[in-house]
């Protein structure tokens, strides 16, 4: 679950500021006698999540594209250059058909076809 995938770390409470875990990743805000603290920090798992948010998106707006109906199975071919994009894919690809109906096949490098950018990395894919 979602808890899983956040990095913890036991904070005591404090009323004093200065007893936080010194952190870059963590911020902190009071006011009045009210006090939060926030890990912001992004960890792989976060980092896999967010990536394949942005594929399911980009995969839906390419099935829209092409015509697709809702619940229509279809197959879409993709290439990528980034072995963590394969690499999420690959682990995910049961998950993807599962929610949006897209069958994913690896292919060699084309270069017409939709650009899905998932966060810092990117694919090309057409439907096939």
């Amino acid at each position: 679950g979602l808890g899983d995938v956040y990095k913890r770390q036991e904070i005591e409470y404090t009323e004093n500021e200065d007893k936080l875990p010194k952190s870059k990743s963590i911020i902190a805000i009071s006011e009045h006698e009210n006090f939060i603290a926030l890990d912001l920090e992004l960890t792989d798992d976060l980092v896999e999540e967010g990536m394949l948010n942005d594929l399911n998106r980009g995969l839906q707006n390419l099935r829209k594209k092409s015509g697709c109906k809702v619940g229509e199975s279809v197959t879409i071919e993709y290439f990528s250059e980034s072995e963590k994009v394969k690499k999420i894919i690959e682990s995910n690809l049961e998950s993807i058909y599962d929610t949006i109906s897209v069958k994913l096949n690896s292919t060699e490098k084309f270069t017409e076809g939709s650009k899905i950018k998932l966060m810092e990395e990117e694919l090309v894919a057409r439907v096939k």
